[in-house]
């Protein structure tokens, strides 16, 4: 019978004397289960008569929800005139259905085992991660030593498992090849986000952290849980959320967003002000946004110390040491230069590449010009490509002339 404590009980063999066997259940809202056994003067019920062996839940009488993060509940259990040498199972078992029509769903999975029963009543632990998110009843069962009686008592209400939010950002995407998505100073980005909850009751709170030199942070701020970051927008609710980032007010730089979620049923800063931080699930490795300062943006440039100011001669096939700097300015941005020389000192029209895949974070540089260049003046050159601004094409001053 489905939703009401249930009991089963084996008939006795034939060859045994007629045992009466009575059953009694409460059917509104009592998990007891009763159960006639021969005392034979060991049931506690005096000598020559019938005890009647009892057993009930007595907490979890309606439907209560636990967290998955909960190391375990207590489960209280009363027992009378329990049969000796009787054997005691604590057991839970996954269930459809909401009250009274609820089903069993599943194996009942035993949490423990006993032969002996040194009190009336007791306690089991239900351990919320060994279920798993879903539904359950607690129970015990009582089988006689000769196995042929068995009395269960199920919870009335349900065991309900709350899977934990697991924060995940949706937008924006990183640019390619890049660990940041990009933006002018004055657009606004739009963050969305799944909260991941399973149960799709959860709470939200978007944030940023500003970052030094661009570099991710992996730890979570030495702060309350609710003041973490610079918040985004206002808290909301429900696993689907979507806040907008202005960046009219901030300064150029890298912005790292994270997510604080939590399925207590109330916000953010209510569950920290009731000190349940193990309720809240925080995620702060969500997407880069570097903020582009249009106005003040300063584009990558390459520096020559030699050839200097001054023009160079040396003769064919000598060695001759070409020394220069690169600076990139962009905050998180990484500058690749390609090292050329050319007749013209218009690099967008062609040039002969002596080195090409030097990173700027390298700099100085020293690069021996090579020995086969042909007689005549020649300008060095470098393009300098830091991914967010246009290439920048930079010269030294003076010139080689290659002479025989």
């Amino acid at each position: 019978m489905a939703g009401i404590p249930r009991i089963w009980f084996r008939t006795l063999s034939i060859w045994r004397p007629l045992v009466l066997v009575v059953l009694a259940v409460v059917l509104a809202g009592c998990p007891a289960a009763e159960v006639m056994v021969p005392d034979g003067g060991t049931g506690g019920g005096g000598t020559g008569t019938d005890a009647p062996v009892t057993a009930k839940i007595v907490n979890f009488a309606s439907d209560t929800q636990i967290d998955l993060t909960l190391p375990f509940v207590s489960v209280l259990y009363t027992i009378e005139n329990m049969p000796e040498g009787a054997m005691l199972s604590t057991f839970f078992v996954p269930v459809i259905g909401v009250p009274p029509n609820v089903l069993e769903d599943g194996d009942r999975i035993t949490i423990d085992e006993a032969t002996t029963l040194t009190a009336s009543q007791g306690a089991f632990e239900f351990v919320p991660a060994t279920a798993g998110s879903g539904n359950f009843l607690a129970g015990i069962t009582i089988v006689t030593a000769d196995g042929m009686t068995t009395v269960d008592a199920l919870s009335d209400g349900r065991i309900m498992v709350e899977g934990v939010p697991d924060p995940q950002f949706v937008l924006p995407i990183a640019d390619a090849g890049e660990d940041f998505f990009s933006v002018d100073r004055g657009d606004d980005v739009l963050i969305t986000f799944d909260a991941g909850d399973p149960e799709n009751s959860v709470q939200w709170r978007a944030f940023y952290l500003e970052l030094t030199d661009c570099v991710r942070t992996t730890e979570i701020p030495d702060v309350a849980l609710d003041e973490i970051g610079t918040q985004i927008g206002s808290p909301g609710s429900g696993n689907v959320g979507a806040v907008t980032l202005a960046t009219a007010d901030l300064v150029g730089g890298c912005y790292q967003l994270g997510l604080s979620a939590t399925d207590s049923g109330s916000s953010i800063a209510t569950t920290v002000d009731r000190g349940n931080d193990e309720l809240i699930i925080t995620n702060i490795a969500g997407p880069i946004v570097l903020v582009v300062d249009v106005v003040g943006v300063s584009p990558p440039s390459v520096t020559f110390t030699a050839p200097g100011s001054a023009d160079e001669t040396i003769v064919v096939g000598a060695n001759f040491s070409i020394q220069f700097e690169a600076t990139v300015s962009q905050p998180g941005a990484t500058g690749t230069i390609t090292l050329f020389y050319d007749d013209d000192r218009i690099g967008t029209n062609g040039f002969t590449t002596i080195v090409s895949g030097l990173v700027h974070t390298d700099s100085p540089f020293v690069v021996s010009l090579p020995t086969n260049v042909p007689e005549g003046t020649i300008n060095i050159g470098a393009a300098i490509d830091d991914g967010i601004n246009p290439v920048q094409f930079d010269y030294a001053v003076g010139t080689i002339t290659i002479t025989s």
